[in-house]
């Protein structure tokens, strides 16, 4: 691996960016344990049972347990801690990879580094697209939940099950093929399996097959999961209007969309990131929403969550612009022949 000490322009941009949002994440996170310890939407949901189900290869599989609404909320929010944890320590960790943007290097870029420039500029093209639907008298809906309880469960519960049922079991099966009966060296068939769900692209490296970590993005997906991801993509958008949900036509096109970029994320960093992006759309931009409606508007909590509300959305509309720019220069200037 080619390395040089020639910073990257860009990198206190970047560096400035990606720690803001970290921080911003953070507080969302947390925000949510508030409004379920310390608002009625935790007491209501806590006194609301629902037939609970997990989702794998496309299809619901339903588990026949009768839960309140609020422990699946809880594991579900733990199940972010992890992933950000995991985000945070992989490829070489978050802070190393801060200092790394001093040094020219083909090594791929820790998660939360790029993350908030990878789901706003995602965010402003799923805007833009509605926009030009909506030119062409194209709908695109809602979600069509109104009580906040049931909205807060669904949009932090439905991440992690999607990405289960749309992108990790399915893609991760064509990869668990190859990395098991295609592998180039030996070593655990159980530990390929397992790696092959949670992280593709360390399955198939320990597996001797191209990755992209050893051979870039190009080679480093294998034809097979090009296939699954262009499916998974196209079934993911069009289930978003075929499972009796509010939302219209215009949305298969930007789940879609948003989709593949999950999948790619999967197949690049692993499960965890493609739950994160998830989560972005999901969670972090609606729960500051959803708790303006529990408060009451003329208490602080109130303005406190709309000026969030508000500043949540601002930062993600310039990030989302800067991202255009500094992933397209990062880009650039990684593959950019070393002096050295």
């Amino acid at each position: 691996m080619s390395t040089s000490r020639e910073p990257f322009p860009g990198k206190y941009a970047i560096t400035a960016i990606s720690i803001s949002s970290v921080l911003l994440y953070f507080l969302i996170l947390v925000l949510g344990v508030v409004l379920l310890a310390f608002s009625p939407l935790g007491r209501v949901m806590m006194n609301t049972y629902s037939i609970q189900h997990v989702e794998f290869f496309f299809l619901f599989f339903r588990i026949p347990l009768t839960l309140n609404m609020f422990i699946p909320t809880v594991l579900a929010l733990s199940v972010y801690v992890v992933c950000f944890a995991v985000a945070f320590i992989e490829n070489g960790g978050y802070v190393n990879s801060l200092r790394q943007l001093k040094i020219r290097s083909n090594r791929i870029p820790n998660w939360l580094l790029i993350m908030p420039l990878v789901t706003s500029t995602l965010l402003l093209i799923v805007y833009f697209i509605i926009w030009v639907q909506d030119i062409f008298a194209i709908p695109t809906g809602n979600v069509g939940i109104s009580q906040p309880f049931i909205l807060f469960a669904a949009l932090t519960t439905s991440p992690i099950s999607q990405e289960l049922g749309f992108r990790i079991t399915t893609i991760g099966l064509i990869v668990a093929i190859r990395s098991v009966f295609f592998r180039r060296v030996q070593g655990s068939r159980g530990r390929h399996l397992a790696d092959s769900f949670w992280s593709p692209d360390l399955a198939k490296t320990e597996a001797g097959l191209d990755s992209v970590a050893s051979v870039g993005l190009r080679r480093g997906i294998h034809w097979s999961e090009w296939i699954m991801l262009g499916f998974t993509s196209v079934v993911f958008g069009f289930a978003h209007i075929t499972t009796g949900s509010t939302w219209e036509i215009g949305k298969v096109t930007t789940a879609a969309i948003a989709g593949f970029v999950m999948g790619l994320a999967f197949l690049i960093y692993g499960a965890h990131a493609a739950i994160l992006i998830h989560w972005f759309f999901n969670y972090y931009t609606q729960v500051s929403s959803i708790g303006t409606l529990v408060f009451d508007p003329s208490s602080q909590g109130y303005q406190f969550l709309v000026v969030l509300n508000n500043l949540i959305s601002i930062w993600a509309d310039l990030v989302g612009l800067l991202g255009f720019v500094l992933l397209s220069w990062l880009l650039l200037w990684s593959r950019k022949p070393s002096d050295g």
